[in-house]
């Protein structure tokens, strides 16, 4: 009886657990090479974790930002905030001189970044709410 509550417990802990740590999301890195045996790296991780990384950093190890990159942070941020109310779209769409092909574009609520070439294949997707919340705190921790 007792060992039952504490797995319902733990159950319970690990549930609210993850709905805090994945409440923003996940971003997905989906890397495959292609050659025969060729590796393949695939990882999902909460957005939330760049959030918490910029925030937890303490002072004096917290990497001062140029000052072109701390005058770009709020157009950027305002930028996505924009982004996330337009329709699905592609951003930007390149094909390179040797069979290389680059797609950004806005699906759903995230940015996805899918890269396509001879030697892999790259597949990258994260909430932008997650980056929008990730450049506030960049802000707020490099302002002046």
């Amino acid at each position: 009886m007792v060992f039952g509550k504490f797995l319902a417990g733990a159950a319970y802990t690990g549930l609210i657990g993850g709905a805090v740590l994945f409440h923003q999301g996940a971003v997905t890195v989906n890397v495959k090479e292609k050659r025969d045996g060729g590796h393949r790296v695939f990882v999902v991780a909460p957005a939330t974790l760049a959030t918490w990384g910029v925030k937890f950093i303490p002072d004096q190890h917290f990497p001062r930002l140029p000052e072109e990159a701390r005058a770009a942070l709020p157009a950027a941020t305002a930028a996505l905030e924009e982004l996330e109310r337009l329709p699905d779209f592609v951003l930007v769409e390149v094909e390179g001189r040797h069979g290389e092909q680059v797609r950004i574009e806005k699906v759903g609520s995230k940015l996805r970044i899918d890269v396509d070439s001879p030697r892999e294949e790259v597949r990258v997707s994260a909430p932008i709410r997650a980056a929008r919340a990730t450049m506030q705190e960049l802000l707020a921790r490099n302002g002046d």
